[in-house]
């Protein structure tokens, strides 16, 4: 396989000698330019035959090639492995690569800091080498995975194009709705006024690399902005109002009430005839509950625990307070006079559960009619292996299995995984659905089943065992291994182990005392639980000799090759 020349050291001397020249010449000079900081972009990981892994998305690929008898295959404790093949990383668009760290199945590393950056073995050695050198001669095995450092490329310019909504006009002296911004200059500020009787509702700030759109009041919009990358918003459009709000008062502005009090907090909005009179209630201070009423946008009733609260109400483009103190040591109630006799009801969220997608039956306590209700802000705490927490109780998976996500569906179709090595709140929107997604508890062998170990080497046998769900709980919950049956005693003639899932390596010396044939390895977990992989020892090369070579693992198929 071809060594790859470079050049970069030689060029690099020749530009610092002409720039020397050039600065010591009169009326000449450089321009110096910073070189952006050195970050790492990405880790791209072996998990598979020809394939990667990307810890960020879209900033470097890996691309595989081979000698006329080169080939490559994968295995977890080495990585990508074989002989006759390379791999060169290559930065995805945008992005400058300045150096890779190859790590071999030891972690050893190697750094290439010119491009090609290229990890290679050959057809008679697949000891890994760059630039021509084994990370570890004779040692190093595969690759598992590299480490890629660079930067991202600054573009020129950037794009902006502003769509407007209905019923607004772009004034005459703002920017133009289609922008080309030079790189770390501010766009042309673009303004919008809401055309005769339309007014702006209120909308969080859009935002776009970089660029917000903004409502400064009722009638006005505006855009503005140091993009960082190429820039597309729609301005929402304006909405009927023949008649404007032109402000809001509240009475009582203070108040102290005592336990139990009922009192009425009202909003005027003026003037009488606006179109939209909606006024906007919130509250500061913690342990406050809101409530309101859709036939009552004027009044509020509170909940409050707290001392000096304070009270808000907006409509239009103002907004006014009022402060409530408890002077009871209870709690107190401050209410608008507003049906509250008939019970004023809660602003809460309403979530769908579905136990099961398969049409499970439900154990412990599930909610009646499928249904939950929480307060705005709150949501639903899950516990281990996210058995819905409710009133104290949980829910019983299926018999046998044990939840290993959840799929939240918000009213505005995003979807959420929440897996179960997580527990924690999730605030939910209105109308969400939450799905709980069962798989069987299990352990399994990851890799080394089927392996083969040849008398007289010098080599351990492995094997990894992984866990269907919480896969980081398995080497805690191992115990133990038997062979054919028999328990097997774990020293340093026998056997070790190690986190990682659960890495298993039996010794040479304990391999000798083992015939010739199929055998059955059992690792032992926690509740009874096992798992089994096969494995053959075949007799000693005739001649004599033993190599670390002489143990064979079956490769798992990765659906890949």
């Amino acid at each position: 396989m071809k060594q790859k020349i470079k050049l970069g050291k030689k060029l690099l001397s020749f530009l610092l000698t002409l720039a020397l020249v050039l600065g010591l010449m009169p009326g000449m000079g450089l321009t110096a330019y910073a070189a952006p900081d050195e970050t790492l972009l990405t880790t791209i990981t072996a998990t598979g035959k020809e394939q990667a892994s990307y810890s960020t998305a879209n900033k470097a690929t890996v691309s595989f090639s081979y000698t006329a008898e080169g080939s490559s295959a994968y295995i977890a404790n080495w990585g990508w492995w074989g002989y006759g093949w390379s791999a060169t990383v290559n930065a995805a668009e945008g992005y400058t690569i300045t150096k890779c760290v190859f790590y071999d199945d030891a972690n050893r590393t190697a750094t290439d800091s010119e491009a090609p950056f290229v990890v290679e073995t050959t057809e008679e050695d697949k000891t890994p080498k760059v630039n021509g050198n084994p990370i570890l001669a004779d040692t190093s095995k595969g690759i598992k995975k590299i480490e890629v450092y660079g930067y991202a490329t600054p573009a020129a310019s950037y794009s902006v194009t502003i769509t407007p909504g209905s019923n607004m006009t772009k004034t005459t002296d703002s920017g133009a709705e289609s922008q080309t911004v030079t790189a770390g200059q501010a766009m042309d500020t673009v303004t919008y006024t809401a055309s005769t009787n339309y007014c702006f509702d209120e909308f969080t700030d859009i935002e776009s690399n970089g660029v917000k759109a903004a409502r400064t009041d009722s009638t006005t919009v505006t855009v503005s902005g140091i993009p960082t990358g190429d820039v597309s918003i729609t301005v929402p459009g304006a909405v009927a109002d023949s008649v404007a709000v032109t402000g809001v008062s509240i009475s009582p502005t203070s108040k102290s009430v005592s336990k139990n009090e009922l009192f009425a907090i009202t909003a005027t909005v003026s003037p009488e005839s606006a179109t939209n009179k909606k006024v906007k209630w919130s509250v500061s201070g913690s342990g406050i509950t809101l409530y309101s009423d859709q036939d009552c946008n004027t009044q509020m009733t509170l909940n409050s625990e707290t001392t000096d609260t304070t009270v808000y109400a907006k409509a239009g483009t103002g907004y006014v307070m009022a402060t409530v103190t408890v002077t009871s040591a209870e709690k107190a109630n401050l209410s608008a006079d507003c049906n509250v006799e008939s019970g004023m009801t809660p602003i809460t969220t309403k979530i769908t559960l579905i136990y099961d997608a398969n049409g499970g039956t439900p154990g412990g306590k599930w909610p009646e009619g499928n249904t939950i209700e929480v307060e705005p802000g709150a949501g639903i705490d899950f516990g281990s292996y996210w058995a819905l927490i409710d009133d104290g109780s949980l829910i019983s998976p299926p018999s046998g299995l044990v939840c290993e996500s959840i799929t939240i569906t918000d009213a505005d179709g995003s979807t959420t995984y929440a897996y179960g090595d997580n527990t924690g709140t999730y605030e939910f929107q209105k109308d969400s659905i939450i799905k709980f997604n069962w798989i069987e508890d299990k352990f399994y062998p990851y890799s080394g089943d089927g392996g083969t170990w040849k008398k007289g080497s010098t080599s351990t046998l492995d094997f990894t065992f992984k866990r269907s769900v919480l896969d980081g709980s398995t080497y805690d919950c191992f115990t133990g291994i038997q062979v054919d049956g028999n328990d097997v005693e774990r020293n340093d003639k026998n056997y070790t182990d190690s986190y990682g899932s659960v890495n298993i390596n039996l010794k040479p010396a304990y391999l000798e005392t083992l015939s010739e044939g199929e055998h059955t390895l059992t690792a032992i977990f926690t509740d009874n639980k096992t798992a089994s992989a096969k494995f053959t020892i075949t007799k000693e090369s005739s001649g004599g000799g033993s190599s670390s070579s002489d143990t064979v693992y079956k490769i798992p198929r990765t659906g890949i090759d």
